[in-house]
């Protein structure tokens, strides 16, 4: 796209073409030199030659009023927009400068005809010849088309779409369906099979007769910040296993008494945008490890809430963790990050953790093999997956 220069103070103007436009073949539309009621001689639109800078007089009311230089120069794009890191709600583009030129980045929906101006601090430099921009506040799911402008040009236009976000079911812990002595965590008595179920826990395993015949250990609370929360509490002198922590997880749960630790499978289906972090509220009573394992020096009971993402080839790309040492009496907020080790990958699988002990999974064999503190008891409460 051909840019103008114009320098009122000493009457010239600079227009810029792409190396390919040829010098004699220049067409100029319209050109207003000198007020709209001036006349330009000779006419702008008879004068195609611009191998050598052209001179243009400006007469007003038939008289002699100024004389303007005009010249056209070839010049290669300002700028090459290139790679574009995309997320739900922002996105880190790049691209190729001119050297010594600072770039302008525009940008817009492309639902829009008004470009946004980026803000400058927005961009980086990051050699004299290339740079990086960060646009935040982006709808998800969105397309949106970008470019850079300088030194009156503008580049060719790229584009990128957002991911959209996936809704998550039950993360205010909300829905609960009982069966027995079994609570689940979804609006059927299931947490296997059935499409419905999105969540999971080992509540089948310590209900059952061979493990003891024990009342659920992850249950739904009305001690909630809001609605229902999940009340998660380990214990002990369990068959079998030794103990069971009160946990709380999306995939799948099935039973195996032979194996134990293969009766949980972690993570559903998810392609929706990578979240980049968790939020919610917890409270927990940590208790005195009685049922020593590995860690062995570990004195007291820690819960875990955790998330991991994979990508369609079961590699894990991201990941992020809370861990809680203390006792905490009242509902406190909970956040953490998730980093991507690949973040060109795409999701394909996730899970979000949460345990009253850390280590309640640890197997070997068939009894448990982690540290764990009898009578640990984890509260969480309206977890949100965050996009930022």
């Amino acid at each position: 796209r051909d840019r103008a220069i114009v320098d009122e103070s000493n009457k010239t103007v600079l227009i810029y073409v792409t190396e390919e436009q040829k010098l004699d073949e220049i067409q100029i539309d319209s050109m207003e030199l000198g007020g709209s009621k001036a006349t330009v001689v000779p006419s702008p639109q008879t004068v195609t030659n611009f191998f050598r800078p052209q001179k243009f007089i400006v007469c007003r009311l038939g008289k002699y009023f100024e004389e303007w230089i005009v010249d056209v120069v070839q010049t290669a794009s300002i700028g090459t927009p290139g790679e574009a890191d995309v997320w739900a709600r922002h996105a880190t583009v790049s691209g190729g400068i001119k050297q010594g030129v600072d770039p302008e980045i525009e940008y817009k929906k492309e639902s829009e005809s008004t470009w946004t101006t980026l803000a400058s601090e927005a961009i980086t430099k990051t050699s004299s010849t290339a740079f990086k921009a960060e646009l935040t506040g982006l709808e998800d799911g969105t397309t949106y088309f970008w470019r850079i402008v300088a030194e009156g040009q503008t580049s060719d236009e790229a584009t990128f779409t957002t991911e959209k976000i996936i809704e998550v079911p039950n993360l205010n812990f909300d829905t609960w369906t009982q069966d027995g002595k079994n609570w689940y965590p979804n609006p059927v008595a299931d947490n296997y099979e059935d499409p419905q179920a999105y969540w999971a826990t080992g509540n089948e395993g310590v209900t059952s007769g061979l493990a003891g015949g024990f009342e659920a250990n992850s249950a739904p609370s009305d001690d909630a910040v809001s609605g229902r929360a999940v009340r998660m509490i380990t214990l002990g002198g369990v068959n079998l296993v030794g103990t069971a922590a009160g946990n709380l997880f999306v995939g799948t749960y099935k039973t195996n008494m032979t194996k134990p630790s293969a009766s949980v499978s972690f993570g559903r289906p998810f392609t929706g945008a990578r979240p980049t972090g968790l939020k919610g509220w917890y409270k927990y009573r940590s208790m005195p490890v009685d049922y020593v394992g590995s860690p062995a020096d570990l004195k007291n009971d820690q819960c875990h809430i955790y998330v991991k993402v994979w990508d369609a080839s079961d590699n894990l790309i991201g990941y992020g963790e809370f861990v809680g040492s203390e006792t905490v009496t009242q509902y406190t907020e909970v956040s953490f990050d998730i980093a991507y080790s690949n973040k060109k990958a795409k999701p394909a699988k996730m899970t979000i953790v949460a345990t009253s002990s850390r280590y309640g999974g640890d197997f070997k064999g068939s009894k448990v093999s982690g540290s764990v503190g009898t009578g640990s008891e984890l509260y969480v409460d309206e977890f949100e997956l965050l996009y930022e």
